[in-house]
């Protein structure tokens, strides 16, 4: 078969963790599950779990916020007519938490050998948690003072992430021998290639580097396939259709084998194109100079108004890396035009920012056909009979030089 259609539901398991005792959350209390991934602004995920629990272990979560955590695991199966398919897991982590609402506690129910039991069945309390990985915040916390005599920019990357497992690397655009390359101290892995970066430029676009629980990205911005694993295809097309058509009615996905891809299609309702029509009233050419006075000049690829004049941002390049004026270029086209988009049923996991977007439009908006790179994703988990329904938003930003 050369494709198939496939719709996805997921399941939820938490428990709160204290020193060594675990205490399991009914899978009936985990009313809903939202994570937020930033690629261009953050370097990790932050996730946001809706509650419903008894009294007393929300009052013993409240009071041992430093020192308590957050056993989650997400599962993933399709959903197909037996309802029997084969549970495989997204990601199962320990998180610490943050409670952005009141934090007040009753000292006697943490006690809870003091209650009966109808006093612990008795009372239910909505919460949110914030949660956060500690060991990601830690690995990126790394301490790093060294100096590099004849290596290269992604030699001296490898070795200053080692301790960073499954980590994907697109491979450097220029990765000349350096005589020597000081790293200063006491940066964390994001300053510390917002460092190299500055000496000597990985790509001929802005990087990104993000943390996520099942691989670390280190990728340009040119929306390059960069594969994993040969289980996955490496491109995702979205076709933005009419509401008549019948395919918007798939709330899923096609895994279409003959064009090793995965396809979406998507109502034209539930998608929303923003265009910054107000950047070439700011800029329309980028003029670089290094200290030694060389001039690098860049034309921006944005929307334009053909009645607009010229107007120059003047940039200093450090450290004579002129190629710099690259990341600069990108960082003010990088939202220029932007694809919103509202899924449900998808496999979340093939979602993931080193895929190749390709979308394609239905007649009117053919122009914003193209590629595009993935710029946010929200996941959203609602508890519905035994399983959880998603809803997946997410952003793609069209690859403005081509």
């Amino acid at each position: 078969m050369a494709s198939t259609i496939q719709s996805f539901r997921y399941s939820v398991e938490a428990s709160f963790l204290l020193g060594s005792n675990e205490s399991q959350i009914l899978t009936e209390s985990i009313q809903n599950l939202v994570s937020k991934y930033d690629y261009e602004t953050k370097q990790m995920p932050i996730l946001y779990i809706g509650l419903k629990l008894q009294d007393y272990i929300y009052d013993k979560m409240t009071k041992n916020i430093d020192m308590g955590k957050i056993i989650l695991t997400v599962y993933k199966y399709i959903n197909n007519d037996t309802r029997i398919s084969q549970k495989e897991l997204y990601f199962r982590r320990t998180f610490s938490y943050f409670m952005p609402q009141n934090m007040t506690y009753d000292e006697k129910r943490i006690l809870n050998d003091q209650m009966t039991k109808d006093e612990k069945d008795r009372a239910y309390r909505v919460c949110i948690l914030g949660l956060f990985d500690m060991e990601i915040v830690n690995n990126n916390g790394t301490y790093t003072n060294q100096l590099f005599r004849d290596s290269d920019m992604q030699s001296i990357v490898h070795y200053s992430t080692s301790h960073i497992k499954n980590m994907i690397i697109e491979p450097f655009k220029d990765n000349d021998k350096l005589n020597f390359c000081f790293v200063p101290p006491n940066l964390t892995i994001n300053r510390l290639l917002q460092y190299l970066n500055s000496v000597h430029c990985f790509y001929d676009t802005n990087y990104r580097y993000f943390n996520d629980f099942n691989h670390t990205y280190l990728l340009s911005s040119r929306g390059n396939s960069v594969g994993v694993s040969k289980k996955e295809f490496d491109s995702i097309i979205i076709r933005i259709m009419d509401t008549d058509d019948y395919d918007t009615k798939l709330l899923s996905m096609e895994v279409d084998r003959g064009q090793n891809a995965y396809i979406m299609y998507v109502d034209r309702k539930y998608v929303k194109i923003s265009i910054d029509h107000m950047k070439d009233k700011q800029y329309t050419k980028i003029i670089g100079t290094d200290t030694e006075g060389n001039i690098i000049e860049k034309e921006l690829n944005i929307p334009t108004n053909e009645e607009g004049t010229e107007k120059i941002k003047l940039s200093r390049i450090y450290n004579e890396n002129m190629d710099y004026i690259n990341t600069i270029k990108d960082t003010i086209e990088n939202t220029s035009i932007v694809i919103n988009i509202v899924k449900s049923e998808v496999d979340n996991m093939i979602l993931t920012p080193n895929k190749e977007y390709l979308v394609r439009n239905y007649g009117p908006f053919k122009e914003y056909n193209g590629r595009y790179l993935l710029a946010y994703k929200r996941e959203v988990l609602i508890h519905q009979s035994d399983d959880y329904i998603s809803n997946t938003i997410f952003g793609l930003r069209k690859i403005m030089d081509e």
